[in-house]
């Protein structure tokens, strides 16, 4: 029910958005899109996801155990499959905390894992954030989306400082957690931020190391949206400030609200943007370009989950007659 509610969502959005603004203009944008800005694009995006695997496997390492490079980029390209076909991050993730089971990481420290990994990327793509801000605060001309960013600043300091808190004095929080709320989901949600937040606080300069390869990932999505903007012939200083915004907007993207970001994104996109005199058709454009890119690598993590799942029966000895038999 949630996902079918989170479709009509998408769809809503998307839906109002083409009879609002002009879309027909935005397809031809898209159509102006040439093969080798696709390619360069496409290749930037599967750079990003061997750099979030990276990430991933030093995350499994912190918390004591070992996970190859090859297995942890297998996982993060089949977790941007899952990204696309299910509810935003949250279906990636599961799918990543499963395959660490699989590969004889116990539940509680695979989940602390992949939640680990998603909280440093969420920071480090903050503190993007916050350091773009006085950057281009004289370029926005809406004093919505200047209010917006602010409150959007805050509310991403609070959280951080309210993980290390946690994490300060989690073994006492787990106990007085435990003895009020028990087992309910509210109790196993804290205690799993208080986990991680524990974790940074412990390990803090292994966390830092973990952090700075979270760059290049907060950059790709920046460089994307510039290589895109170039090509529909945007300033470069206008292009720049836009995808200067992007950190902010893939934090409001993350909300788990609709199929993979596709429509609040979107909205966003054009809403921001617009506050640095983009045509909104352009910033439209720009935005379902993103999310087409996103999508085609999606799908390559879904024909490596094929293949590897091929692989695993063919290595499997054929069953018997006898083996029939017994059962």
């Amino acid at each position: 029910m949630r996902i079918f509610v989170k479709f009509v969502l998408s769809a809503a959005v998307l839906l109002t958005i083409a009879w609002k603004f002009d879309f027909s203009a935005a397809v031809r944008l898209l159509s102006t899109i040439s093969i080798g800005t696709i390619v360069g694009c496409l290749l930037l995006l599967l750079f990003q996801a061997w750099i979030a695997g990276v990430r991933l496997s030093k995350a499994v390492t912190l918390l004591g155990h070992r996970l190859e490079l090859a297995p942890s980029y297998r996982m993060t390209l089949e977790g941007m499959f899952f990204n696309q076909g299910f509810i935003s991050f949250l279906g990636g993730d599961a799918w990543k905390i499963w395959r660490l089971q699989l590969s004889s990481v116990p539940l509680a420290d695979a989940t602390a894992a992949v939640v680990l990994d998603r909280v440093i990327g969420f920071a480090i793509n903050h503190l993007v954030l916050l350091l773009a801000l006085p950057w281009i605060w004289g370029s926005i001309e809406s004093a919505v989306v200047k209010i917006g960013l602010l409150m959007l600043a805050a509310a991403g300091i609070a959280g951080f400082g309210l993980l290390l808190a946690l994490g300060i004095v989690r073994d006492r929080f787990a106990f007085i957690i435990r003895s009020r709320w028990h087992d309910s989901a509210v109790a196993v949600v804290l205690l799993e931020v208080a986990t991680v937040g524990r974790h940074v606080v412990m390990s803090f300069r292994k966390t830092l190391q973990i952090g700075a390869i979270s760059l290049p990932i907060v950059a790709v999505n920046s460089l994307l949206f510039y290589i895109v903007l170039r090509n529909f012939n945007t300033a470069p200083s206008q292009a720049l400030d836009c995808a200067l915004l992007v950190p902010a907007i893939m934090e409001i993207t993350l909300l788990p609200v609709s199929i993979s970001g596709w429509g609040i994104r979107e909205g966003t996109v054009i809403f921001a943007f617009g506050a640095l005199r983009l045509e909104p058709e352009i910033a439209l454009a720009a935005s379902v370009a993103f999310g087409l890119f996103g999508l085609a690598v999606g799908l390559v993590g879904g024909a490596v989950l094929m293949i590897e799942r091929r692989r695993r029966q063919d290595a499997q000895p054929p069953v018997t007659d006898e083996a029939r038999s017994r059962r």
